[in-house]
């Protein structure tokens, strides 16, 4: 696609109302982030909430509860919580499976990548994960180093509640569907039980969650009925892989797993390439989809939407006509809020209050660190990938986030610096690289690969790879703060 058309489609009311959702929600993230962190914090300083996640003892040690832990288990509940029809292996393939499948939210694409990629997206962080657990093992100003242990220990705990929290949000909305919703109640069991899960990941370019019907508007191309093909034994070579048609193979991923940026496992769609794109903040897409059962594919007909929900052309040939109230309201929602944030920032300026001021300075930098997460989002695509299985759009947006938070956390742990840059870096390091990086697509991501073992072992060299990386980043650009002034 030509630069013109590049720009046009990126200045298309589609995209603009998704890039409104995600600010939004990514305010709205990050604040859930900072008060989740007071409350399981302020008391190990007197103050109101829980001590759980003190980063500091009475011998100066930092634990491994490490502050963002509750955040990010939460958000990784919700992006499991907000999984479609298709990730939970219904028979009915909605957007969202614990609403009906009437519900008019089940075409709101937009607040959906503005739930999972911006609200998620950003109440996780792994930047902040990274620099906590790195100071235990090289120490900062008030905290010793060399505490391996309790480095180690926040690795495990970090991933494994991250990820069972993701796991137990499927389980509720499964759970929701199949006791609360009529359609559920009536629904056979799902297609699939765990023992007859097949070994092997999705099909690249499946859409787990619904987004393809936003993508393919952003993209200009609404012949998805490919995704309606069922998979035979000739789509398998010899080695048992899967293989996909050219129209098949997406040329994009992008905030959650599924749609990298937005949803529980895959979540995003943002360039206007033809080839279909997925979102980073979502689930995984990459791998997800080379399974061979139905129940772990997302065959998301727009041609023909099932239970009464309206295809691509003809539920944005309305959009085009008038914006829907629930568009209306976020708009307005975000610019009130945005607004008051600024205020407040403004008007807060008591030097004994200057965390307060952070704060709201964080809020605004969080939309910013969000929407480049998500343009990120296109180099998952197999076109910009060294491996066919590795999500280089969720690593790149993770390690540059790790990057601003180590050489942040150097410059405030080595100097001493005055009101503003007080202000302003830890600002950066919670609103814009918080909201940058993310836990619950990189969970969402492991999640499905993890469905190959034991035949592929990319489930388990992905976070190795991702948390070893962070390590190294961290002890180059963090590690000269403390071993300078020893």
């Amino acid at each position: 696609m030509s630069i013109g058309g590049s720009l046009k489609t990126f200045c298309s009311r589609e995209t603009a109302t998704v890039l409104l959702q995600l600010c939004l929600w990514s305010e709205l993230g990050v604040l859930t982030r900072i008060y989740l962190d007071r409350l399981f914090n302020d008391a190990c300083d007197g103050g109101w909430g829980l001590c759980l996640t003190s980063d500091k003892t009475a011998a100066k040690q930092y634990g491994a509860e490490f502050f963002d832990l509750p955040a990010n288990m939460l958000g990784c509940f919700v992006m499991g919580y907000l999984s479609t029809g298709a990730v939970l292996g219904l028979k009915s393939k909605k957007s969202l499976a614990i609403l009906p499948a009437s519900h008019h939210f089940q075409d709101e694409k937009e607040l959906q990548v503005g739930l999972r990629t911006g609200y998620c997206g950003s109440l996780t962080t792994f930047a902040s994960w990274e620099l906590s657990l790195l100071q235990l093992l090289i120490g900062s100003k008030g905290g010793d180093g060399g505490q391996w242990q309790q480095w180690l220990w926040g690795y495990i705990i970090g991933f494994e509640l991250a990820f069972a929290s993701h796991l137990i949000g499927e389980h509720a909305a499964l759970g929701i569907h199949r006791w609360l919703l009529p359609e559920g109640s009536q629904e056979p069991e799902t297609e699939v039980t765990e023992l007859e899960r097949p070994t092997e990941p999705q099909e690249e370019g499946e859409d787990l969650y619904g987004t393809d019907e936003l993508k393919d508007t952003l993209d200009g191309n609404h012949n998805t009925q490919r995704h309606n093909r069922p998979e035979t034994r000739q789509d398998r070579n010899r080695d048992g892989k899967v293989e996909m048609p050219d129209l098949e193979r997406p040329t994009d991923a992008g905030e959650e797993a599924e749609d990298l940026y937005g949803t529980a496992d895959s979540h995003q769609v943002l360039t206007a390439s033809r080839s279909q794109q997925i979102d980073i903040d979502s689930q995984p897409r990459a791998d997800v989809q080379n399974r061979t059962h139905p129940r772990h594919r997302a065959h998301v007909s727009h041609a023909k939407a099932p239970h009464g929900a309206t295809n691509s052309k003809s539920r944005h040939s309305g959009l085009s006509a008038r914006l829907p109230l629930t568009t209306l309201f976020c708009a307005l929602l975000c610019f009130v809020l945005t607004v008051l944030w600024i205020v407040l920032a403004i008007l807060d300026s008591e030097r004994k209050h200057s965390g307060r001021r952070q704060q709201w300075f964080a809020l605004l930098f969080a939309p910013f660190g969000c929407v480049l997460r998500w343009l990120l989002s296109k180099l998952n695509t197999k076109e910009y990938r060294v491996l066919p299985w590795f999500p280089v759009g969720t690593f790149t947006a993770n390690m540059i986030a790790c990057c601003i938070d180590f050489i942040i956390g150097g410059l405030t742990n080595r100097y001493s610096l005055g009101y503003w840059p007080m202000v302003i870096l830890p600002a950066i390091r919670v609103g814009y690289a918080g909201s940058l990086s993310t836990v619950s697509t990189f969970i969402a991501e492991v999640r499905a690969q993890l469905q190959g073992w034991p035949e592929k072992v990319h489930g388990y060299w992905y976070p190795f790879i991702t948390i070893a990386t962070g390590n190294v980043l961290g002890i180059a650009l963090y590690g000269w703060s403390v071993w300078r002034s020893l």
